[in-house]
Formats: structure tokens, C-alpha cells, sequence
């Protein structure tokens, strides 16, 4: 079973995790060699964001995780950015003195903006 669940928007790859939790071996592992493998499908510049929306904890086996992603998007010149990270996973980071090689934004619109939303077409003969 996958653990990443991705998508693209706006040119972004948007990775999120399957699981609240994130503590099993096996299950970082494949997880980081899925983010790996997609990675390096993607192009030049390539923009990645990790969603860590509905994670509630992380071992500090997905430090390595990150680490590992960090690397492989910057030998494309590309950006890597978090998102939805709690206060937990920020502590994790702050502790191993590795906050500041990150960016972290809020959420998801933060970096991709405001969903479109369909915009209503009034005509003339509607408006009476």
C-alpha cells in the first residue's frame, strides 16, 4: 500500500501522508523511497509540498525522510516546502537544529493560493 498520497497543482507536487502516525519503520521507509522515486521523475526546479496535515506524530525516523527529499529537490534546483506541521513535528526539527533548512507555511493555500472557484456569468436577458 502506497503510504504518499500525491498530486499535482500549479506546477506544485503535493505529497501527503496516508497515516496520523508515522512511527513504523517499514512504513517511513517506503514512504521516503515513494517520495524518492517521484522526485526523481520531476523536472528541473522542481516544487515539492510535503502536507503533514492529520499527522500527529513522527518518529525521528522521518527526519531522515526529510533530509533525504531536501537533498534530492535541491539537485534539481527546486523548492521544498512543509506544510500543516504541528507543533510537535516543529520541535522535532527545532531539536535536531534542522528548523531553519526548511520552509514552512501554513497550509496548502499558502503556497498554491485560493482555490478557483467557477465564476458566475450573468447574462443580460437573466438580469432581466
Amino acid at each position: 500500500m502506497a503510504e504518499l498520497i500525491f498530486r499535482t497543482s500549479k506546477s506544485w507536487t503535493v505529497a501527503r501522508f496516508r497515516s496520523a502516525t508515522l512511527s513504523n519503520s517499514h512504513m517511513i521507509e517506503r514512504a521516503s523511497d515513494e517520495l524518492t522515486q517521484r522526485i526523481a521523475t520531476l523536472p528541473l526546479r522542481a516544487r515539492v509540498l510535503i502536507d503533514f496535515q492529520g499527522v500527529e506524530f513522527v518518529s525521528s525516523q522521518v527526519i531522515s525522510l526529510l533530509l533525504n527529499a531536501h537533498k534530492n529537490v535541491s539537485e534539481k534546483a527546486g523548492t521544498l516546502k512543509l506544510c500543516h506541521v504541528s507543533p510537535k513535528i516543529r520541535e522535532a526539527l527545532h531539536i535536531t537544529g534542522l528548523l531553519d533548512q526548511f520552509t514552512i507555511v501554513k497550509s496548502e493555500s499558502a503556497v498554491l493560493g485560493r482555490p478557483e472557484r467557477a465564476k458566475a456569468r450573468v447574462s443580460a436577458t437573466e438580469l432581466g
